[in-house]
């Protein structure tokens, strides 16, 4: 069971958020296996479960090699999808708001 544990957590530690207020936004979902067979399509999600909406100026996606550019926010109670390939996502996703990205890492 310890064992399983370690398997769960790891890609959230890999993947994790830095910055401050980290708390309050969590890593919802990660694609690292897309539909095809094109890394393009990978994506991470994350949400704000805090009451106030949290600017993410700065924070950093390690893994991905992502930097949020300044003056990006996520809403209370609100996602955010940083994608590989945006364009690309929004091809299988087209009513997907909230698009962050690309990013230059895998999410192996």
């Amino acid at each position: 069971m310890r064992r399983l544990l370690v398997l769960i957590f790891t890609p959230f530690h890999l993947f994790s958020i830095h910055g401050p207020a980290a708390a309050e936004v969590i890593i919802n979902e990660i694609a690292y296996h897309p539909i095809t067979d094109s890394s393009a399509e990978e994506y991470v999600e994350i949400y704000n479960t805090g009451p106030n909406p949290v600017d993410l100026s700065g924070w950093t996606l390690r893994g991905a090699g992502y930097t949020f550019p300044a003056s990006t926010t996520i809403l209370s109670s609100s996602y955010r999808v940083i994608a590989k390939d945006p364009n690309a996502l929004a091809v299988f996703f087209p009513d997907l708001a909230n698009l962050l990205g690309p990013y230059p890492g895998l999410l192996q």
